[in-house]
């Protein structure tokens, strides 16, 4: 699956070294074995935030609902997490900073 990735995304996420990243968790299922989350990165004054939920349903192939939120699944691992590292890995990250860039998003919810 390609895709191109805007640009002004892939510098914002390499300046700020991944910690513009905004991660919500809206829904649990009652199995606990997935979730629906949105993803945004903010601007440089951090008054406002682009929604990756569709960027990244490109480029990983993650589910994107009918209501533009992303379902994950998965149990026993951090989910925001993994998805965040799926996605740097697919958009050229190295293997390094994808591991670096990931363990840094902010998360609300």
């Amino acid at each position: 699956m390609t895709t191109t990735t805007p640009q002004e995304v892939l510098d914002r996420i390499k300046e700020t070294e991944g910690r513009a990243i905004v991660a919500t968790v809206h829904n649990v299922s009652r199995s606990g074995m997935s979730r629906t989350a949105t993803f945004g990165l903010m601007n440089t004054n951090g008054t406002e935030v682009m929604t990756l939920n569709y960027i990244i349903h490109e480029v990983t192939g993650t589910t994107l609902r009918h209501d533009q939120k992303l379902r994950l699944k998965g149990c026993g691992l951090d989910v925001l997490f993994d998805t965040l590292y799926r996605f740097y890995q697919a958009i050229g990250l190295s293997y390094e900073d994808a591991l670096e860039y990931a363990s840094h998003y902010i998360s609300i919810g």
